[in-house]
């Protein structure tokens, strides 16, 4: 279990994830734990859901069915589906064989599959967590093919899109020229691409990456709830209804799409009680280097822009630092508690040694001297009703700034 009491967790039962994509048979609603920002862990069966209103659990131990409101669930995770997908996907490791492109939708959004067509504004991806999955292209900002993820194409494509927005897509081809015009579809064999009215057809095969021009806007307020599924795949829904076997999901505007509870592996909600620091800005940070290598602030990846790995655990969110640094945040008063874990990255070596401090309104509440490699501390809970500001610091140890990359897990604050 993840590193805070005050995130609320779901854990589901065993999901798992086939290819090439089948239809799947309707899936039970599993056992889950709950864990509110405010309430013990519960544990039972999930009657229903719906993201603007609550949710609905059946506990054997009670008479009746317990609710809990959705402004309060921060996490749910289905850890027999969630870690082998941690693992993949963590330092080191790659992406299965067998999804031949991945495709990057705006709001940080991406699934992956077989493109099974783009034409008529739409494009429609062959997933194996939920079959095929229908996207307005309004919605769509990159698709890749497996040779986008080599190193060359990665520094190619940071190059694209670095050099700003473009008023035209853009195809990357196998022998590096750059193809601009209108994207007029995507079939199993060919790309079509429109320059000045004249259609130009490319094997799919000479594709590297689809640059795009998006034309839609990524919901920015409200609940939503970003989809992890078993394949890798993530979706942000605007609206929800979960019932025993499936999830209906809102997402893409207004398009609906059906997912299986066992196709799940984690559902991160957005817009409710709980805000992940790495989501806000601080009003200052600073980093003193002992001798003269700066190194800023990294969010939801440690210092060095590699997965954030603590003892041996990934995480996602939480923000890499390097020693001495200090970051302070405006509350104006807005929030009524602080959680934190934290530790030195595995990425460091067995000099590192820090201490940590939090103070709030210049008031020390936390001091931890002595933070070395190996070592998960917290959590760490800290009262702000009435707080106007939070400062977090991590100062040199007993060997100077020697090794000291050092994360801040999974931190947040609660309205």
């Amino acid at each position: 279990m993840h590193v805070f009491a005050t995130l609320a967790l779901i854990t589901l039962t065993q999901a798992s994830a086939i290819w090439p994509p089948t239809e799947a048979p309707e899936a039970e609603s599993p056992d889950v734990t709950i864990q509110t920002i405010d309430a013990e862990p519960l544990s039972g069966t999930i009657v229903g859901w719906t993201l603007q209103d609550e949710l609905v659990l059946d506990d054997p131990s009670e008479d009746a069915p317990i609710t809990v409101d959705s402004g309060q669930i921060v996490r749910i995770t289905c850890e027999q589906a969630a870690e082998p997908l941690r693992q993949r996907n963590g330092p080191g490791k790659s992406r299965p064989s067998g999804r031949p492109f991945v495709v990057e939708l705006i709001g940080g959004d991406h699934l992956s599959g077989s493109i099974a067509d783009a034409a008529e504004d739409n494009l429609t991806i062959a997933t194996s967590a939920c079959g095929q999955v229908s996207i307005p292209l309004g919605h769509v900002a990159i698709i890749k093919s497996p040779a986008a993820a080599s190193p060359r194409w990665k520094a190619v494509l940071g190059g694209l899109l670095r050099s700003g927005p473009a008023a035209d897509d853009r195809l990357l081809l196998a022998n590096g020229d750059v193809l601009r015009g209108f994207l007029r579809s995507i079939g199993a064999t060919q790309v079509t691409i429109e320059q000045d009215e004249t259609p130009l057809e490319v094997p799919l095969d000479h594709l590297v990456a689809a640059l795009l021009v998006p034309t839609a806007s990524a919901p920015a307020t409200g609940l939503r709830a970003r989809f992890t599924l078993t394949d890798g795949g993530r979706i942000t829904a605007t609206d929800l209804t979960w019932s025993r076997g499936s999830v209906e999901l809102t997402a893409f505007g207004e398009r609906s799409l059906n997912v299986p509870v066992d196709r799940i592996a984690q559902v991160d909600v957005a817009g409710g009680r709980w805000v992940w620091l790495s989501t806000l800005a601080p009003i200052s940070e600073q980093h003193t280097p002992l001798l003269d290598l700066a190194w800023p602030p990294a969010r939801d990846a440690n210092v060095l822009g590699r997965p954030m790995r603590v003892a041996g655990q990934p995480y996602e969110r939480g923000i890499g630092v390097h020693s001495a640094s200090s970051m302070t945040y405006d509350l104006a008063g807005a929030y009524r508690e602080f959680a934190t874990s934290f530790g030195i990255d595995d990425d460091s070596g067995t000099f590192a040694d820090v201490s940590v401090e939090i103070r709030v309104d210049s008031s020390s509440r936390y001091q931890k001297e002595h933070v070395r490699r190996g070592e998960l501390h917290g959590p760490v809970r800290i009262d702000l009703r009435s707080a106007n500001r939070i400062e977090l610091i991590v100062g040199f140890g007993e060997n100077g700034d020697v090794q000291d990359r050092f994360n801040w897990i999974e931190p947040g604050v609660v309205r």
